[in-house]
């Protein structure tokens, strides 16, 4: 399958163009997929949708957002794609904009309850924050637990988080340690 996306894009299933992306970690290999799929399935929202999304994850945030606007004329208020434009607006430093998406993208996975739970923990809504971190596990939601009390949760977010071997994590696990008084 990677190869023929390579090669020969038009032979690929719709799905199968779109998991080819998947079989790489490079961001350029990703890229090149998506544009692909954008030109053979013009129609389709998931291609700028997801080129966006590599756009964003470059740091070319204008890119980024020109492929969601994109993505969002041929699938208008899809809610993935209304997380992305948060993610924009939020970037933009925009974050009444960006809430406004995230509240009309939910349901479309524990992304969105986390974006929202960024802007609150911004605003000392930790209570919120924590509630909308639900169960992922990151250093932002380990982050707004200890913020909001409760240090337990908190050890074992980060404890299951991709900070929890990172300078980051061993900061925040100081933290806890020392707000439960364990040396």
């Amino acid at each position: 399958i990677k190869e023929f996306a390579k090669s020969n894009p038009d032979t690929l299933s719709v799905e199968e163009l779109l998991y080819a992306a998947t079989m790489t970690d490079n961001l350029d290999e990703k890229m090149s997929v998506y544009m692909t799929f954008s030109k053979i399935h013009a129609k389709d929202w998931r291609g700028p949708n997801n080129v966006g999304y590599i756009a964003v994850m470059k740091n070319d945030l204008e890119k980024a957002k020109a492929e969601f606007d994109k993505a969002n004329s041929l699938s208008p208020n899809n809610p993935v794609i209304n997380n992305n434009l948060g993610v924009i607006e939020r970037a933009n430093e925009n974050n009444e904009k960006a809430l406004e998406y995230y509240n009309s993208a939910k349901g479309a996975g524990p992304e969105v309850g986390a974006n929202i739970g960024f802007l609150q923990m911004k605003e000392g809504d930790y209570t919120s924050a924590a509630s909308n971190y639900g169960s992922v596990n990151s250093f932002n939601a380990a982050l707004a637990q200890t913020l909001n009390g409760d240090n337990q949760t908190a050890l074992k977010t980060i404890d299951a988080s991709p900070a929890a071997n990172q300078a980051a994590g061993y900061y925040l696990k100081a933290v806890i340690g020392a707000r439960k008084q364990d040396k």
